[in-house]
């Protein structure tokens, strides 16, 4: 074999073996490429992916006042005109007054007659039966809710009778109000209800309401409507939540993915 054929030779293996090299090198700069796009998709979908913390206040028992030195169910509060309900952090406060903007001196009245009695919530001790009637309404103070933007809830009354069982049927009015002790001020959602059944109970009203950060006190009261009575209970709320990050499985995947990628561009010889 000639010289210049030797060489030849030679000068076309080196070549080979930079060529390779070279297609190593991209292909571990593609690899890193790919990792930092997966891993940055992954992160974007984990720090976007958000879900709503429902607020639900039970006020048919004392287990969310957590703060008041006196909380009973079925027993009268002298004085106690206020009680505070905590759940998810935040607190909605209900106060009782009369339509003259009084405290009352019967003080709120947690009843509780079991389930299926539609009979529970939270009413008024001063009154004979424990509940709202038409010269009283109970405030909810939603100020801490609204401050999250937090507006809107699924707001549940009881012992509110349909037409067939006490004719012509029972009215609460629930409006929204600027000031705690007077009713239905500033209002931006003031509305009269009769007893829906949405609860699965014959007695049981139960729709969404609003309410506002300048009006922030949900108001609830009973409504003269003929023959019927007009006394009921304020028996739950269920608002809806703030944002709060929530990775999903499939956006950690595919972190892990792109880790798996970075690491190996780095630490794999590709020839």
């Amino acid at each position: 074999m000639n010289r210049v054929r030797v060489l030849t030779i030679l000068g076309s293996a080196a070549l080979g073996t930079v060529s390779i090299k070279r297609r190593g090198i991209m292909a571990r700069r593609l690899l890193i490429v790919l990792g930092i796009a997966v891993f940055g998709s992954g992160f974007a979908l984990v720090t976007g992916t958000t879900t709503a913390l429902a607020h639900s206040y039970d006020f048919t028992s004392c287990a969310q006042v957590i703060t008041s030195p006196l909380c009973l169910v079925n027993t009268q509060l002298p004085g106690v005109v206020s009680l505070p309900f905590t759940t998810e952090g935040d607190t909605v406060t209900a106060d009782g007054f009369s339509k003259l903007g009084t405290p009352l001196g019967g003080g709120l009245f947690i009843k509780n007659e079991g389930p299926g009695t539609s009979q529970n919530g939270l009413g008024i001790g001063s009154q004979i039966n424990h509940e709202i009637d038409d010269t009283e309404f109970v405030s909810l103070d939603l100020s801490a809710l609204a401050a999250k933007g937090i507006t809107s809830g699924t707001l549940s009354i009881e012992s509110i009778s349909t037409a067939a069982n006490e004719p012509p049927g029972e009215l609460v009015q629930v409006c929204n109000s600027g000031l705690n002790a007077a009713f239905c001020t500033a209002s931006t959602f003031n509305h009269t209800f009769g007893a829906n059944g949405g609860q699965g109970d014959p007695d049981t009203w139960a729709g969404t309401v609003d309410w506002t950060a300048g009006a922030p006190f949900l108001q609830i009261s009973g409504v003269i409507n003929g023959a019927a009575d007009s006394d009921v209970l304020v028996d739950s709320l269920v608002a809806g939540g703030e944002n709060v990050s929530v990775p999903e499985p499939g956006s950690m995947a595919l972190i892990a993915m792109g880790l798996v990628g970075l690491v190996f561009a780095r630490y794999r010889k590709v020839f």
